[in-house]
Protein backbone atom coordinates (compact mmCIF):
# COMPACT_ATOMS: atom_id res chain seq x y z
CA UNK A 1 0.00 0.00 0.00
CA UNK A 2 1.92 3.04 -0.71
CA UNK A 3 2.27 5.65 2.11
CA UNK A 4 1.94 9.51 2.49
CA UNK A 5 5.29 10.79 0.66
CA UNK A 6 5.81 12.96 4.09
CA UNK A 7 6.76 10.03 5.46
CA UNK A 8 10.37 9.14 5.40
CA UNK A 9 12.29 6.24 6.16
CA UNK A 10 15.69 7.33 7.42
CA UNK A 11 16.85 4.10 9.63
CA UNK A 12 18.14 3.82 12.75
CA UNK A 13 21.55 5.25 13.75
CA UNK A 14 24.23 2.80 14.55
CA UNK A 15 25.85 2.87 18.02
CA UNK A 16 29.38 5.34 17.29
CA UNK A 17 32.02 5.40 19.95
CA UNK A 18 30.71 3.01 22.46
CA UNK A 19 33.27 2.92 25.28
CA UNK A 20 34.54 -0.85 25.69
CA UNK A 21 33.22 -3.24 28.49
CA UNK A 22 36.23 -2.72 30.56
CA UNK A 23 35.34 1.08 30.59
CA UNK A 24 32.12 0.06 31.95
CA UNK A 25 33.07 -2.32 34.30
CA UNK A 26 36.55 -3.48 34.81
CA UNK A 27 35.27 -7.08 36.33
CA UNK A 28 32.94 -7.66 33.88
CA UNK A 29 35.04 -7.11 31.15
CA UNK A 30 37.97 -9.33 32.61
CA UNK A 31 34.94 -12.40 33.13
CA UNK A 32 33.79 -11.67 29.55
CA UNK A 33 37.44 -11.93 27.91
CA UNK A 34 38.38 -14.69 30.14
CA UNK A 35 35.12 -17.37 29.12
CA UNK A 36 36.46 -20.09 26.40
CA UNK A 37 32.21 -20.93 25.84
CA UNK A 38 29.92 -19.37 23.14
CA UNK A 39 28.84 -16.78 25.24
CA UNK A 40 25.02 -15.72 25.03
CA UNK A 41 23.62 -12.77 26.47
CA UNK A 42 20.17 -13.09 27.97
CA UNK A 43 18.05 -9.95 28.51
CA UNK A 44 14.48 -9.42 28.92
CA UNK A 45 14.50 -5.82 29.11
CA UNK A 46 14.07 -3.82 32.61
CA UNK A 47 10.22 -4.03 32.74
CA UNK A 48 10.04 -7.86 32.18
CA UNK A 49 7.75 -9.52 34.28
CA UNK A 50 8.22 -13.01 33.62
CA UNK A 51 7.37 -15.07 36.72
CA UNK A 52 9.58 -17.02 38.75
CA UNK A 53 8.74 -20.30 37.10
CA UNK A 54 9.11 -19.11 33.65
CA UNK A 55 12.94 -17.64 34.83
CA UNK A 56 13.71 -21.28 36.16
CA UNK A 57 12.38 -22.83 32.69
CA UNK A 58 14.76 -20.86 30.68
CA UNK A 59 17.69 -21.16 33.96
CA UNK A 60 17.14 -25.30 33.15
CA UNK A 61 17.54 -25.34 29.32
CA UNK A 62 20.79 -22.35 29.39
CA UNK A 63 22.55 -25.04 31.82
CA UNK A 64 21.79 -28.11 29.38
CA UNK A 65 23.70 -26.15 27.18
CA UNK A 66 27.57 -25.79 26.58
CA UNK A 67 28.27 -22.09 26.37
CA UNK A 68 28.55 -19.19 28.96
CA UNK A 69 25.68 -16.92 29.77
CA UNK A 70 25.67 -13.38 31.13
CA UNK A 71 22.23 -12.38 32.06
CA UNK A 72 20.97 -9.19 32.65
CA UNK A 73 18.15 -9.62 35.19
CA UNK A 74 16.65 -7.10 38.10
CA UNK A 75 17.85 -8.25 41.78
CA UNK A 76 14.43 -9.17 42.35
CA UNK A 77 13.87 -11.66 39.60
CA UNK A 78 17.59 -13.11 40.58
CA UNK A 79 16.18 -15.00 43.77
CA UNK A 80 14.18 -17.44 41.52
CA UNK A 81 17.84 -18.79 40.15
CA UNK A 82 19.66 -22.04 41.53
CA UNK A 83 22.20 -20.45 43.09
CA UNK A 84 25.73 -21.29 43.38
CA UNK A 85 25.67 -20.88 39.36
CA UNK A 86 28.62 -22.29 37.53
CA UNK A 87 31.64 -19.89 36.60
CA UNK A 88 30.23 -19.69 33.44
CA UNK A 89 27.63 -18.00 34.44
CA UNK A 90 27.07 -14.21 35.14
CA UNK A 91 23.79 -12.52 36.25
CA UNK A 92 24.03 -8.57 37.22
CA UNK A 93 20.95 -6.34 37.42
CA UNK A 94 22.63 -3.82 34.97
CA UNK A 95 24.65 -4.79 32.17
CA UNK A 96 25.99 -1.73 29.36
CA UNK A 97 23.91 -3.62 26.44
CA UNK A 98 25.56 -2.08 23.39
CA UNK A 99 29.27 -2.70 25.30
CA UNK A 100 28.70 -6.10 25.71
CA UNK A 101 27.12 -6.45 22.13
CA UNK A 102 29.71 -4.76 20.49
CA UNK A 103 32.27 -7.59 22.06
CA UNK A 104 33.33 -10.26 19.82
CA UNK A 105 32.52 -13.19 22.58
CA UNK A 106 28.94 -12.78 22.12
CA UNK A 107 27.77 -14.82 19.58
CA UNK A 108 24.00 -14.76 20.32
CA UNK A 109 21.17 -12.58 22.19
CA UNK A 110 18.13 -14.24 24.15
CA UNK A 111 15.81 -11.08 23.67
CA UNK A 112 11.98 -10.17 23.87
CA UNK A 113 12.19 -8.43 21.14
CA UNK A 114 12.38 -4.64 21.60
CA UNK A 115 12.91 -2.50 19.27
CA UNK A 116 15.65 -0.97 20.98
CA UNK A 117 17.38 -4.31 21.79
CA UNK A 118 15.89 -5.50 17.76
CA UNK A 119 18.19 -2.80 16.04
CA UNK A 120 21.21 -2.66 18.91
CA UNK A 121 22.08 -6.70 18.09
CA UNK A 122 21.30 -5.95 14.07
CA UNK A 123 23.50 -2.76 13.90
CA UNK A 124 25.85 -4.21 16.31
CA UNK A 125 25.87 -7.86 14.17
CA UNK A 126 24.62 -10.53 16.80
CA UNK A 127 21.57 -12.93 16.00
CA UNK A 128 18.92 -13.26 17.81
CA UNK A 129 16.66 -15.68 19.93
CA UNK A 130 13.33 -14.05 20.52
CA UNK A 131 10.98 -15.08 22.88
CA UNK A 132 8.49 -11.96 22.85
CA UNK A 133 6.10 -10.95 25.70
CA UNK A 134 3.97 -8.15 24.66
CA UNK A 135 3.07 -4.86 23.27
CA UNK A 136 5.11 -4.45 20.15
CA UNK A 137 7.37 -7.36 20.43
CA UNK A 138 6.12 -9.60 18.28
CA UNK A 139 5.82 -8.17 15.77
CA UNK A 140 9.45 -6.95 16.04
CA UNK A 141 10.88 -10.35 16.53
CA UNK A 142 8.53 -11.69 13.54
CA UNK A 143 9.83 -9.28 11.26
CA UNK A 144 13.58 -10.15 12.75
CA UNK A 145 13.24 -13.80 11.77
CA UNK A 146 11.67 -13.45 8.59
CA UNK A 147 15.03 -10.98 7.67
CA UNK A 148 16.66 -14.44 8.55
CA UNK A 149 18.51 -12.40 11.07
CA UNK A 150 17.61 -14.63 14.18
CA UNK A 151 14.73 -17.10 14.88
CA UNK A 152 11.57 -16.67 17.25
CA UNK A 153 11.30 -19.46 19.74
CA UNK A 154 8.49 -21.97 18.60
CA UNK A 155 7.64 -22.81 22.11
CA UNK A 156 8.16 -19.16 24.01
CA UNK A 157 9.76 -19.81 27.01
CA UNK A 158 10.03 -23.60 26.43
CA UNK A 159 11.52 -23.52 23.07
CA UNK A 160 14.90 -21.04 24.33
CA UNK A 161 17.13 -24.24 23.71
CA UNK A 162 15.89 -25.55 20.54
CA UNK A 163 16.03 -22.24 19.13
CA UNK A 164 19.60 -21.59 20.89
CA UNK A 165 20.50 -24.34 18.70
CA UNK A 166 19.41 -23.30 15.58
CA UNK A 167 21.27 -19.94 15.86
CA UNK A 168 24.11 -21.53 17.38
CA UNK A 169 24.70 -24.02 14.35
CA UNK A 170 24.21 -21.83 11.42
CA UNK A 171 26.59 -18.70 13.09
CA UNK A 172 28.23 -18.05 9.96
CA UNK A 173 24.58 -17.63 7.73
CA UNK A 174 22.78 -15.41 10.57
CA UNK A 175 25.92 -13.40 10.53
CA UNK A 176 26.42 -12.49 7.00
CA UNK A 177 22.52 -11.70 6.68
CA UNK A 178 23.29 -9.56 9.82
CA UNK A 179 25.79 -7.19 7.96
CA UNK A 180 23.67 -7.18 4.92
CA UNK A 181 21.09 -5.97 6.46
CA UNK A 182 23.04 -3.51 9.02
CA UNK A 183 24.42 -2.27 5.38
CA UNK A 184 20.81 -1.10 4.14
CA UNK A 185 19.84 0.26 7.48
CA UNK A 186 22.42 2.32 6.76
CA UNK A 187 22.17 3.09 3.29
CA UNK A 188 19.15 5.10 4.88
CA UNK A 189 20.72 7.73 6.40
CA UNK A 190 19.30 7.27 9.86
CA UNK A 191 19.69 10.58 12.47
CA UNK A 192 22.02 12.80 9.88
CA UNK A 193 19.42 12.11 7.07
CA UNK A 194 16.19 12.79 9.81
CA UNK A 195 18.35 16.21 10.88
CA UNK A 196 18.59 17.51 6.94
CA UNK A 197 14.91 16.82 6.48
CA UNK A 198 13.89 18.42 9.33
CA UNK A 199 16.48 21.51 8.37
CA UNK A 200 15.23 21.32 4.86
CA UNK A 201 11.39 22.02 6.52
CA UNK A 202 12.25 24.98 8.98
CA UNK A 203 14.16 26.92 5.83
CA UNK A 204 11.52 25.96 3.59
CA UNK A 205 8.99 26.56 5.91
CA UNK A 206 6.84 23.63 5.37
CA UNK A 207 6.98 19.84 3.95
CA UNK A 208 5.08 20.88 0.66
CA UNK A 209 8.48 20.20 -1.27
CA UNK A 210 8.30 16.51 -0.25
CA UNK A 211 4.47 16.24 -2.11
CA UNK A 212 5.01 15.33 -5.67
CA UNK A 213 3.10 18.06 -7.49
CA UNK A 214 0.45 15.23 -9.84
CA UNK A 215 -0.46 13.69 -5.92
CA UNK A 216 -0.99 17.07 -4.47
CA UNK A 217 -4.77 17.33 -2.91
CA UNK A 218 -7.40 19.32 -5.45
CA UNK A 219 -10.24 20.20 -3.04
CA UNK A 220 -12.43 21.96 -5.95
CA UNK A 221 -11.61 18.21 -8.12
CA UNK A 222 -12.95 16.42 -4.55
CA UNK A 223 -15.78 18.89 -4.15
CA UNK A 224 -17.44 18.37 -8.10
CA UNK A 225 -16.26 14.66 -7.25
CA UNK A 226 -19.01 14.54 -3.98
CA UNK A 227 -21.36 16.84 -6.03
CA UNK A 228 -21.73 14.13 -8.99
CA UNK A 229 -21.91 11.27 -6.60
CA UNK A 230 -24.66 12.66 -4.68
CA UNK A 231 -26.68 13.02 -7.52
CA UNK A 232 -26.30 10.01 -9.34
CA UNK A 233 -27.50 8.44 -5.89
CA UNK A 234 -30.11 10.22 -5.81
CA UNK A 235 -30.68 9.82 -9.14
CA UNK A 236 -30.95 5.92 -8.88
CA UNK A 237 -32.72 6.44 -5.92
CA UNK A 238 -35.62 8.57 -6.60
CA UNK A 239 -38.89 6.55 -7.36
CA UNK A 240 -40.08 6.65 -11.41
CA UNK A 241 -42.68 8.67 -12.11
CA UNK A 242 -46.11 6.62 -12.37
CA UNK A 243 -47.77 5.78 -15.70
CA UNK A 244 -51.11 8.32 -16.51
Amino acid sequence: MPHSPLLQCVGPSIVRNTPSLEAYDVSLGDWVNSQQLPLVYVSFGADSDLPARELQRVEAQLLSMDIAVLWSLPKPKQEALSWPLPDSWRVDDFVPQTAVLSHAKVVAFLSHCGANSCYEAILLGVPLLGVPGSRDQHFNAARMQSAGVGVVSRRGIRGVRAGLERVLTDQEGFNGRILRLRELLQSQGGAVRAVDIMELAAHLKGFDHLRPRQKRPSWTRRALLALFLLAAAAWYAWPPAADD
